[in-house]
């Protein structure tokens, strides 16, 4: 079991009966579902043991017990459309070579197809063809050769937000978000009813250009959080459930 098991699920004793809470990405179809469950039940024996997708935590984080539209920018993006009890609606996210709009790999991909077709300013290009992150070899290597390559993209962000008083990376950034808004969110026929929740290290560092995104297309701002894990244990303290 990865290490990461510890960050992922919660336990909470109820009537001297454990109960944990798995959620993890690709928990979406009962066959991977029985998978994490039959791993933890041999470990935790005598408990309720329940699983479920990362979004429906990310949604139970975001929204708790009201609707909304849950979505997670990180290296990779999703939405959803929540009732207040399960998720109702989810547009299709392509992952990073078709979509992940508005992520960290979107973002650095956007940067980079940028610098090498040549299209930045003179005075970034200046900046960033200094910088070994830049070199060209090393970024078709790391793309083409190299496994998690979203991954990869996503480590531009670093840059990007450490020049984003240049007007050109701000409104790179900006025109993602625009895309993810148009691409995800505004295919839900509430959004403009519904607040718009965020989560993920995107959203949290990035929340300033997000939110004038936001304010530009009309749409109602919720909160953003960098993880989900202290409003998924808040939703369940409260809840019990």
């Amino acid at each position: 079991m990865r290490a990461e098991l510890g960050k992922e699920i919660l336990q909470e004793q109820k009537n001297n009966k454990l109960q944990i809470f798995y959620y993890g990405t690709g928990c979406s179809t009962e066959e991977k579902k029985q998978v994490i469950s039959k791993a933890l039940a041999s470990i935790f024996t005598d408990a309720q043991i329940t699983i479920n997708h990362d979004l429906l935590a990310s949604a139970l984080a975001l929204c708790g017990s009201k609707p909304g539209i849950a979505c997670i920018l990180g290296t990779g993006s999703n939405s959803c459309y929540f009732d207040g009890r399960e998720i109702k609606e989810n547009i299709l996210s392509l992952g990073y070579f078709f979509g992940d709009h508005g992520s960290g790999a979107h973002l650095g991909k956007t940067l980079l197809q940028n610098y090498l077709d040549g299209n930045l300013p003179k005075d970034l290009e200046s900046i960033f063809s200094a910088m070994p992150e830049f070199d060209k070899e090393l970024i078709l290597h790391n793309v083409y050769k190299e496994p998690l390559p979203q991954r990869f993209l996503a480590s531009y962000t670093k840059i990007m937000g450490n020049y984003m008083q240049h007007d050109f990376i701000k409104n790179l950034v900006k025109q993602c978000f625009a895309d993810f808004f148009i691409h995800q969110v505004e295919k839900y026929s509430l959004h403009k009813q519904v607040k718009i929740n965020f989560v993920g290290s995107v959203a949290f560092h990035f929340q300033k250009q997000l939110n004038e995104v936001m304010n530009e297309r009309g749409l109602q701002q919720g909160i953003i959080l960098q993880s989900p894990m202290e409003g998924l244990v808040n939703y369940h303290l409260t809840t019990g459930v």
